[in-house]
């Protein structure tokens, strides 16, 4: 029997008090000397044992209440020997509608089928009208896995490389792992369009088992596949047949502030050429403001700050690219404790900014598409193999399910019920 307070029972030693109380009514009786017996009626023995016995059998209830309340304030709990199942199967919810697992799910007993989400629900036919599914993290899965009180896990997963996420967990479930092939191998869509000048730029992204990829390309207005609404917040695109439209959005010019010292004057140059550069790669306007204080400037008003100076960043929310030297970094910039900070970590010369791609950390720096950013998973369609995705199998078993514990409180309850009953009859009929 195991215990959920236990140190509740540390209150059995109340049950010292009415052994004391009973043992102290025993004591010597006091003998008072009178003149005449006369008046005295004779005792009947009988009647004197039956006092005893009845309080004997109050203080062993008294007794056994006191030790009952204790109990079940401490929580008992009964161990016995669970039920587990042989085989458990997890099916992730998105494959469901899989041709190819269908027939395998049909070969599969209904009861040892389970969703591979939170929780593990069991599988059932709605399971199956359930369209939108959200991504799953299959490390933190494997670790809740523990629970499933089963002899052998079967999954049946798409081994998405968006599903893997922090550290190979270790397991101590016997976990089998099956790569599914997903019948929609490859995703290409239009995200968003967007105005610049007499250009269109709409925003692609194209994905399937091995990339997953992001493509911006421009098309004139005047092309006979645009159209424009009258209200003008709206374009269309004429795709295979059909026309998709988008809220228009319209690309402002990228503003960039260039704070440097006069030590510093010689990187302005090629940082300078890095956002010619990019403004010209991406088709996009980038204005670059050169101070040598910022004390003057709104940081709010800009998208980036280039800081070339050994003063301290002021807090923006804007993405920095700071100077901060270090001779024990592997790459010219890299990114700071802080998500939104990057630090340059040489001087600048005409070779490391372009051996070390300059450019194409600054293009990273800009965060041209965040919301796009956060749904990537959405889109991504890439497969890790089977041994990539397998988490560290413990030599240790798992126990889930080898026993149950059942609370026994209510029944205590019920016994504590006839034993205050008992307690109240002896109490009440007791002959003094």
């Amino acid at each position: 029997m195991n215990f959920l307070h236990p140190t509740y029972l540390w209150a059995l030693l109340g049950l010292a008090v009415p052994i004391a109380i009973h043992l102290w009514s025993k004591k010597k009786v006091r003998t008072i000397k009178v003149g005449s017996i006369k008046f005295i009626k004779n005792t009947n023995p009988k009647q004197t044992n039956t006092i005893k016995i009845n309080e004997l059998w109050l203080l062993a209830l008294r007794l056994l209440t006191l030790f009952l309340l204790v109990l079940i304030s401490a929580g008992p709990q009964l161990k016995t020997n669970g039920l587990r199942n042989p085989i458990t199967y997890l099916i992730e919810p998105s494959l469901l509608s899989n041709n190819k697992l269908k027939s395998i799910l049909d070969s599969l007993p209904v009861s040892d089928l389970r969703l591979l989400k939170s929780g593990f629900p069991k599988w059932d036919e709605n399971s199956t009208k359930i369209k939108n599914h959200p991504p799953l993290n299959y490390w933190h899965l494997a670790q809740e896995m523990s629970s499933i009180q089963s002899d052998s896990i079967v999954v049946f997963t798409k081994g998405l490389v968006s599903g893997i996420k922090g550290m190979r967990p270790v397991v101590h479930s016997n976990v089998h792992l099956i790569v599914i092939d997903s019948e929609n191998t490859s995703y290409e869509d239009i995200l968003e369009a967007n105005l610049n000048g007499e250009q269109a730029q709409f925003l692609s992204v194209i994905s399937d088992g091995k990339k997953l990829a992001f493509e911006s390309r421009s098309i004139p207005l005047k092309n006979e596949q645009i159209e424009i609404n009258q209200q003008k917040d709206s374009i269309s695109i004429l795709l295979n047949g059909t026309r998709k439209n988008f809220p228009i959005k319209t690309l402002k010019p990228l503003e960039v502030l260039l704070v440097y010292k006069d030590s510093l004057s010689g990187d302005v140059t090629y940082i300078e050429a890095a956002y010619r550069a990019v403004s010209k790669y991406l088709d996009r306007e980038i204005n670059l403001k050169k101070v040598s204080e910022a004390s003057g400037e709104s940081l709010l008003s800009f998208n980036s700050i280039v800081w070339l100076s050994e003063e301290p960043v002021p807090e923006t929310e804007a993405t920095v690219l700071a100077y901060k030297p270090d001779s024990l970094a592997s790459k010219l910039i890299e990114l700071s404790s802080f998500p939104n900070m990057y630090h340059i970590t040489r001087p600048l010369t005409s070779e490391n900014i372009i051996n070390e791609h300059l450019a194409e950390h600054i293009i990273k720096s800009l965060d041209l598409y965040p919301e796009i950013d956060k749904e990537a998973l959405l889109y991504d369609k890439r497969v890790v193999d089977v041994e990539e995705l397998n988490p560290i199998q413990s030599n240790r078993k798992n126990t889930a399910g080898l026993f149950e514990t059942t609370d026994i409180s209510p029944w205590l309850w019920i016994a504590l019920f006839f034993i205050l009953i008992a307690e109240r009859f002896f109490s009440k009929y007791r002959k003094q």
